[in-house]
C-alpha cells in the first residue's frame, strides 16, 4: 500500500499550516538612515526625487535589509514611465501592469502590505515621551554654602 497515493511526506520539512510568526513592524516615521547610490546609468532629476522619496518611506526599513536597489531604481523608472505615458493618455496596459506588479513586490499598496506581513506602526515610545510633561529639574544644594 505504500506510495498508492504518493510519496511519503517529509518529516523535516516546514508544514505551511503552522502559524506564522508575527508581523515586521514598519516605523510610521519612515526610513531615516544612509539611501543608496543610484544604482543605474545617468538618472534624472524626477527620478532622484522619486528615489530619495521612496528610501524615506516605512517600507525602505525592509528594503535596506533585504538589498533591493536595483529593483527599487527600476520601480522609480517604470513608475515615472507611467505617469508621463498618462499625462499624454498612451499609458499602455503593459506598463501599468508592470508598476502594478512592482508596487505589490515592494509592499507600497495595503494589499501588499497584508501579505509581505509589514505593519507600519507609530513609535509608541516617542509618543509617550512628546505627551509627558517635562520633569522640574533638581539642584544640587550645598547644604554648608547657605
Amino acid at each position: 500500500m505504500s506510495g498508492s497515493r504518493g510519496p511519503l511526506s517529509n518529516p523535516n520539512a516546514i508544514r505551511r499550516n503552522l502559524p506564522r510568526s508575527s508581523k515586521v513592524q514598519l516605523p510610521m516615521e519612515g526610513y531615516s538612515g544612509p539611501i543608496p547610490e543610484w544604482p543605474l546609468m545617468e538618472a534624472t532629476d524626477f527620478e532622484l526625487h522619486r528615489w530619495d522619496a521612496l528610501w524615506h518611506t516605512a517600507q525602505a526599513h525592509a528594503w535596506v535589509r533585504m538589498h533591493i536597489d536595483m529593483t527599487i531604481a527600476l520601480y522609480v523608472r517604470v513608475s515615472l514611465a507611467v505617469e508621463n505615458e498618462a499625462k499624454n493618455n498612451v499609458a499602455t496596459a503593459q506598463t501599468l501592469n508592470s508598476m502594478t506588479a512592482m508596487q505589490d513586490r515592494l509592499g507600497l499598496n495595503p494589499q501588499a502590505l497584508k501579505r509581505l506581513e509589514w505593519e507600519i506602526v507609530a513609535d509608541e515610545v516617542e509618543e509617550q515621551r512628546e505627551a509627558a510633561p517635562a520633569r522640574r529639574r533638581l539642584k544640587a544644594v550645598d547644604p554648608e554654602a547657605g
